[in-house]
């Protein structure tokens, strides 16, 4: 074992770890800091590892646009000798096409929209038994490390990893400890093919000519327009990937040095698909589908592929359907463990691998960045099913960050002089259709929907009720409006503090040869769903030294003790030698961590038995009683049934006691076309969402109420009084909203963007914009911006 580092008044060492029902971790001394300065090899070349290593190099925003899986574009000589060595997955799905929601699913082995982490840069609260994947790998004794991105959707817990920073690596471990090690590359973020941070252009430089890609022999898809400009952007993504193989060499080079290529199993991966429009974000394949190689070396071999050992020899290629929901679980499968229940995937290697292969992956689609949206899919591989439950939004909706991308701007640009063809202006002028349905093997682009044709109908309701299914299964919480959700689990936009770690017993063992004792201390988590970390401190004999989460070692009790008290609360056991003590501090995903709290050895012990105070805030507890499938039902006839049938499901559901369906009411008033012809219809339309606004309680529903009011409004004559009554009232709620100290920022953002919706409606807020625009949040000063654009002219910098 490393030796101390001793520094400073306290010598301590953060030894940190959660608390699992099948395992409880007791720990034992002072560790080294890690992460100051050059890192050496952590033990000799020629000491074996009993349990596999596992290296993973993630990459993002990328496709399979890799020579290996014949693209003939691509210029990829490392990523091709790689897929030469391992297996090479020819169907690996993201479940969402974009990187917060992706990582999340990852991290957590579970859908987003299962846990609340489904909006583009949320922060959810998972049900309580959820932890991180590298935390159960933690349990069973490996070394994890993270380099360096997170993006999960939560703030990663101080239990999570033992190195979460840009510094991490395998050789902080002790000598013969397993390790998980992750590295992240960003250089091939979708940022890099427009605006390439200066490593970037440092990477793309040092390639050779013959390594650059040539714009002239681009392979556009048909979808974008065929200019220079298009032709460069794409040319530069290919580039950013090309370059990204000297990091990848530079990491395996690494872990060669240091003799462990023939002890670990390498796991290359993006995020989701390709980072370009229409790509990235949607939940086409060019958004889902992504390169997986998997290299696993010869003495590993039959332990992770059994029977298919043979046939998944290197070079091979593997056409099972893979999602990242199964990534979790086969890290666990290929590196020990009991399976978390809470996993919604499967393992599809190691000994825990499931047979048969999967017959469908899922995706979904909602908030992106700024733009409300919910979308789902389904796919067996070659068939993808789409449902779009917002079918009034286009699908190239103007989201600020993607619109900075030069394809973007040059699609735009020829949209507005009506320089693009029919299949080019669909994304950028047609709502989307409800079901879309598509031959990814006949129609890899996706441009030829086949839900309204006669031959496929069979199909399409079977992947229908495929989705339905899973919707069900999965409690998908992308149905209950993002403003009603947070309302629940974070009442006035407040993170729920963890309570701190209460002590449960100390035990005394004394060690009559040495003429000492040691102290066994049980702590236990009062809130469910609560994880502990530890730190062991010196008490006497040493001056004072800072205490730093960065020294982390992490050492597996050689007789674990499992102590339960309630239903979720473990206990925990950290034992000391004379002269230390611990101090602790608990942390539930999605909430804040506790305080510090010292334990010391006359630690008083008159409350042996825990205070548990049970989840209230956990995804799955604020919707324990609400009617999924109702809600499923109602969706149906909002979007799918006849007119006349969606019209009364719209009046009866407006008269709901539950603000979910009323939400969606309010909402799908704008799924109807506008007869702009007939304003003594428009007028009609209007009346039951005025009844309703006169008793309306929930903030999330007036909104769409008066953003309803505001669009029909629109359809009316110019210089009517019904207009203009309707436009003040529209006005008025919208505006008594934004100025409300009890709204949510999801209340303040989702009117925002009614009135970027409603355009010259938000006139008379100008100058409220305008201080939005320079000190609002991300999101809401996109949409100021967007709205100020219209309104004004004005311009921002990108």
């Amino acid at each position: 074992m490393p030796g101390p580092c001793d520094s400073g008044s306290t010598r301590s060492i953060w030894l940190r770890f959660a608390a699992f029902s099948s395992l409880v971790v007791g720990l034992i001394g002072v560790g080294q800091v890690h992460g100051a300065g050059p890192v050496a090899p952590s033990r000799p070349a020629s000491e074996p590892s009993q349990r596999p290593h596992v290296l993973w190099i993630s990459l993002e925003d990328i496709s399979p646009d890799l020579g290996c899986y014949g693209d003939p574009y691509a210029i990829t000589p490392l990523f091709d000798q790689l897929a030469r060595r391992g297996v090479r997955y020819t169907q690996a799905f993201a479940h969402a096409p974009v990187c917060a929601p992706a990582r999340h699913g990852i991290i957590t082995g579970r859908f987003p929209t299962s846990n609340g982490g489904h909006q583009m840069r949320c922060q959810s609260i998972p049900p309580a038994s959820v932890r991180c994947l590298s935390e159960h790998l933690r349990a069973q004794g490996y070394f994890t490390t993270n380099n360096s991105k997170t993006d999960y959707q939560f703030q990663p817990p101080v239990t999570a990893w033992d190195q979460n920073s840009n510094q991490a690596h395998w050789r902080g471990r002790r000598e013969g400890q397993p390790f998980f090690a992750v590295f992240n590359f960003t250089n091939t973020h979708e940022s890099q093919a427009r605006n390439p941070s200066e490593e970037t252009q440092r990477l793309v430089a040092a390639l050779p000519t013959d390594k650059r890609h040539d714009p002239a022999k681009a392979i556009l898809p048909p979808y974008y327009p065929d200019t220079p400009v298009v032709r460069r952007n794409w040319a530069n993504y290919y580039d950013t990937i090309t370059a990204v193989e000297a990091k990848i060499q530079a990491i395996l080079d690494e872990l060669e040095a240091d003799g462990l290529t023939e002890e670990t199993i390498i796991w290359i991966w993006s995020d989701h698909g390709r980072g370009l429009p229409r790509g990235k974000r949607w939940l086409y394949d060019s958004g889902l589908r992504v390169p997986l190689i998997v290299i696993v070396p010869e003495k590993w071999r039959t332990y992770a592929f059994g029977a298919r050992a043979a046939q998944l020899a290197p070079g091979t290629t593997c056409d099972d359907l893979v999602s990242f929901l199964d990534f979790a679980p086969t890290m666990v499968s290929l590196c020990g463990g009991p399976m978390p229940e809470s996993f919604q995937g499967r393992a599809f290697l190691g000994p825990q691998a499931t047979t048969p292969p999967r017959a469908f992956i899922y995706a979904a689609r909602d908030r992106m960045d700024e733009r409300l949206d919910m979308s789902r899919a389904v796919s067996d591989g070659r068939y993808k099913y789409i449902r779009n439950f917002l079918p009034d939004v286009p699908q190239g909706q103007i989201l600020g960050y993607m619109e900075l991308m030069p394809i973007m701007r040059e699609w735009r640009r020829l949209g507005a002089q009506g320089g693009l063809n029919p299949v080019q202006a669909t994304f950028l002028t047609a709502p989307k259709p409800v079901e879309e349905l598509y031959d990814t093997q006949t129609d890899p682009h996706e441009i030829r929907n086949l839900a309204a044709d006669p031959a496929q109908r069979q199909r399409r309701e079977q992947m229908r009720a495929e989705l339905r299914r899973w919707m069900l299964e999965t409690r998908d919480l992308g149905i209950i409006p993002e403003p009603i959700l947070n309302a629940r689990q974070r009442p006035g936009d407040q993170i729920e503090p963890t309570r701190p770690p209460q002590l449960i017993s100390i035990i005394k063992q004394e060690d009559v040869n040495a003429g000492k004792h040691r102290l066994t201390y049980g702590l236990a988590s009062p809130t469910e769903g609560g994880s502990i970390a530890y730190r062991v401190v010196e008490t006497v004999g040493h001056a004072e030294a800072p205490k730093s989460d960065d020294w982390s070692l992490a050492v597996r009790d050689p007789n674990p003790i499992v102590t339960f008290h309630g239903e979720h609360v473990f206990l925990h056991r950290a034992t000391v030698e004379p002269g230390q003590t611990i101090e602790a501090k608990a942390i539930r995903i999605g909430f804040t961590e506790s305080p510090v709290v010292r334990f010391e050895p006359d630690s008083d012990l008159a409350t042996q038995t825990p205070i548990l105070h049970p989840d209230r805030r956990g995804a799955d507890v604020v919707t324990a009683n609400d009617d999924f499938e109702g809600w499923l039902d109602l969706l149906d006839r909002l979007t799918l049934a006849p007119p006349e049938e969606a019209r009364a499901a719209r009046v009866e559901a407006l008269e709901s006691a539950d603000p979910v369906r009323r939400w969606w009411a309010a909402r799908a008033e704008r799924f109807e076309p506008i007869d702009e012809a007939c304003a003594e219809a428009l007028i009609a339309r209007t009346r039951p969402l005025i009844t309703r606004l006169e008793h309306e309680q929930d903030l999330a529903v007036r909104i769409q109420l008066a953003w309803s009011l505001g669009r029909l409004s629109a359809a009316l004559p110019e210089d009517g009084p019904e207009r203009r009554s309707l436009e003040r009232r529209c006005f008025e709620e919208l505006k008594a909203i934004l100025d409300d100290p009890e709204a949510l920022a999801s209340h303040k953002h989702h009117v925002l963007l009614a009135f970027d919706d409603l355009g010259d409606l938000a006139r008379p807020l100008i100058g409220r914009l305008e201080t939005i625009s320079r000190e609002g949040t991300e999101y809401p000063k996109r949409v100021a911006q967007s709205l100020l654009t219209r309104l004004t002219g004005a311009t921002f910098p990108d």
